[in-house]
């Protein structure tokens, strides 16, 4: 990947304790990304999926060879809908004023910031916008992952995550403010100033700790005590869940883990065959 930030040191440094990223521009200017409010969260998770399009994907080299940010001027923000989407992320993430996007001597994306009057206060380069969606996502989103994965297995993924899901209500927003307040007594005023990845993460950890009360008990009693994990989990692939071995899924099925082989030689087998076709 061409981009040079590390993920890692920015959710230890910046993403964990809420803070927002500085980001220094080619044209001199600092600025400060900032992590999306839980009161602007709606507005946020239904704009993002902009930044998130896999261009890449499409046969046509034309679109493949050109920057994100020149792809979303062609062929993405062309609606009312979707270039609100880019406006509303530019206005909460960046702190923009007027959000556009114009093109340099060679033809290159720019993305400029400029006052009411349409004076340009500050721009981001197309590369250096690379870097940033890839930080807005992460920073708001504490599960995404944008680990290349090969289109068949990311497809047959995403159809056993809709199968898996297929009867489960996802709660709303509503609901898991209600379930953290219940849970921890923490009210809806105090949430709706946290930022959407503290209330994220504070919410898997509500579920976590409520399904682990549930269910630990009944597994100790049944022997699986070490299937059920809360705060000290058993590190795991992200793809354990997708691809497994013969042994898991013989044990998923109700088996004891062990697949039987063949102890017969090739002399056996010969041997039998010969017989057969003697006959």
């Amino acid at each position: 990947m061409a981009v040079a930030i590390d993920i890692n040191y920015l959710r230890n440094a910046y993403f964990t304790f809420d803070a927002p990223v500085p980001y220094k521009l080619k044209c001199g200017v600092d600025i400060s990304i900032v992590p999306v409010k839980l009161i602007d969260s709606m507005i946020f998770t239904t704009s993002y999926g902009v930044l998130d399009i896999d261009k890449n994907s499409t046969n046509n080299v034309d679109v493949i060879q050109m920057s994100y940010l020149k792809f979303l001027d062609k062929y993405i923000i062309n609606t009312k809908e979707t270039a609100q989407q880019f406006i509303n992320i530019c206005l909460l993430c960046l702190g923009f004023t007027l959000p556009i996007i114009r093109y340099d001597e060679k033809e290159r994306a720019i993305l400029s910031n400029a006052d009411r009057d349409g004076k340009e206060l500050f721009y981001i380069t197309a590369k250096e916008f690379d870097e940033i969606k890839r930080i807005i996502l992460y920073q708001n989103l504490p599960n995404y992952d944008d680990e290349y994965i090969d289109p068949e297995l990311k497809a047959n993924m995403e159809e056993m995550d809709r199968i898996k899901n297929k009867n489960v209500e996802i709660p709303s927003l509503e609901r898991r403010i209600a379930i953290i307040t219940s849970h921890t007594g923490i009210t809806k005023e105090v949430q709706r100033m946290m930022t959407l990845r503290e209330h994220s993460v504070l919410f898997e950890e509500v579920a976590g700790e409520v399904e682990y009360s549930a269910v630990k008990g009944v597994s100790c009693y049944g022997g699986n005590s070490d299937d059920v994990q809360w705060v000290y989990k058993k590190s795991k692939n992200k793809y354990e869940d997708y691809i497994t071995t013969k042994e898991k899924y013989n044990k998923s099925m109700g088996g004891d883990g062990r697949i039987p082989t063949s102890t017969q030689s090739s002399e056996n087998i010969n041997s039998q065959y010969d017989k057969f076709i003697g006959g």
